[in-house]
């Protein structure tokens, strides 16, 4: 115990150590862009655009392990609103929505047009943000994606169901966990998609849910006959 404490305050320090200087080399790399853009070669151009989407991943891993030393211990803390969790959907979709028409899938998107829940609006942002951004990786070109919820006593169940790949039983008993990658993503000479994540994503989903007093599950029939992720979130 005391082993794992003294390795969650490193991750913790370190992490925000990165941070500091992580959050320099955007800053700089978007002013060259935008005030020196005209003076620049193409390939320049290019080089610092591969920058810039470099910094943006060790940024997005750096607070994916913040959020997962809080969830460790026990201290993820919620600043919950009243909000329209519908609305949150569709915000998630909006910013998908280029990769979601690269590959040209269906949305099929049966919700409440007002689902009010106390939660934290971010981090269910992020929890829809996993879940379907995984859909989408493994989801074949011109495959379907559902979004449903249904209302229940005392909140709602949520779904997110895709036509994709699918997981096997044993798969199954594996996801949640940190820095489990059972499958590579679908690829396409189009698609933007250029790394298989860190592990994290579900991990840090189920994390954010429980905090908020819900519950998560997912289902597959197998192989090739796509998976569904279904969690509970009180109001």
């Amino acid at each position: 115990m005391k082993l794992d404490e003294i390795k969650n305050d490193f991750i913790t320090m370190a992490a925000h150590e990165l941070k500091t200087p992580l959050i320099s080399i955007s800053g700089y790399t978007d002013y060259i862009l935008m005030k020196h853009r005209d003076l620049l070669a193409p390939q320049i151009i290019e080089d610092l655009k591969t920058v810039q989407r470099n910094v943006k991943r060790l940024e997005v891993l750096m607070d994916q392990l913040l959020e997962v030393m809080k969830i460790d211990e026990d201290k993820l803390k919620l600043q919950k609103d009243r909000v329209n969790v519908s609305k949150i959907i569709n915000d998630c979709l909006d910013e998908l929505s280029y990769l979601i028409n690269e590959k040209n899938l269906e949305i099929k998107l049966e919700i409440d047009h007002e689902i009010m829940l106390n939660v934290d609006s971010t981090r269910i942002f992020t929890v829809f943000t996993n879940l379907i951004s995984n859909a989408i990786k493994f989801t074949p070109d011109f495959g379907l994606i559902e979004i449903s919820s249904t209302s229940i006593e005392g909140g709602y169940v949520f779904e997110v169901k895709d036509s994709g790949i699918g997981l096997t039983a044993e798969e199954l008993g594996k996801l949640f966990k940190k820095f489990e990658r059972l499958k590579q993503p679908i690829r396409d000479d189009k698609i933007t998609i250029k790394d298989t994540g860190t592990g994290l994503g579900l991990y840090i989903t189920k994390g954010i849910i429980t905090a908020h007093g819900g519950d998560i599950s997912a289902t597959s029939e197998g192989p090739d006959k796509g998976s569904s992720f279904i969690f509970t979130l009180p109001s």
